[in-house]
């Protein structure tokens, strides 16, 4: 009895809408307003407390993000590394929430950043006017911003000489390159520490759950 208002409701915005279709005239918001279902309302802390769970991918991943690079910070501390910063700074880059991306970024980067150390080095060693250093650090930046959503080796490689070489424009010491490439790898096999030590959740345990919470939402 209680449905019957609703069904009457939608039978006559349906028959307006069709008629709508019928002749091609305009569709009044009438009828469509009747046929919205109203919106769920949504507690605004529901997303904390849903990741405030050990289930939680999410809350993994932070304990994950913030215990690695304090990892790397103390390591270069201790082996008294150059640029210790770009250590840390490669663990966060890397770091992913799921292994499979964890390792496909780890890859990537110290991929990159090998050859771009090496280019580094090259324009470092063979260019000593600080003006054609500027010149080429424009273009690889852009080159660099350029390539950053197609393929992030290139983006790599170009990003590398970028920051070696405004480190050190003046001083065309190559060796900073090397430096850049032995922290980035550091920091590389860090992330992937990171990943299969504290709390590791491969996607391959996780995909039936997933697969069946998509169903039940269907």
């Amino acid at each position: 009895a209680d449905a019957a208002p609703s069904l009457e409701v939608y039978a006559r915005a349906a028959v307006q809408i069709a008629a709508g279709f019928r002749d091609g005239r305009p569709v009044p918001e009438a009828p469509v307003a009747a046929l919205r279902l109203p919106e769920e309302e949504r507690d605004p802390l529901g997303p904390l407390r849903e990741n405030l769970t050990w289930r939680s991918v999410l809350l993994r991943h932070a304990l994950r993000a913030g215990i690695s690079p304090t990892g790397g910070l103390a390591a270069t501390q201790a082996l008294g590394l150059q640029r210790g910063y770009w250590v840390t700074l490669t663990v966060l880059i890397v770091l992913q929430p799921y292994t499979g991306a964890t390792v496909q970024r780890t890859l990537e980067r110290a991929l990159g950043t090998t050859l771009g150390g090496i280019i580094a080095a090259a324009i470092a060693a063979w260019v000593h006017d600080p003006g054609a250093v500027l010149a080429l650090v424009f273009v690889m930046a852009a080159a660099s911003v350029a390539l950053f959503p197609i393929n992030a080796v290139l983006y790599t490689v170009f990003l590398t000489p970028t920051f070696v070489l405004l480190a050190e424009v003046n001083t065309g010491d190559w060796h900073l390159a090397g430096v850049r490439v032995a922290d980035t790898l550091l920091g590389g096999l860090l992330a992937l520490a990171g990943a299969a030590l504290l709390w590791p959740t491969p996607e391959r345990d996780r995909l039936p759950a997933e697969v069946a919470a998509v169903l039940r939402a269907d």
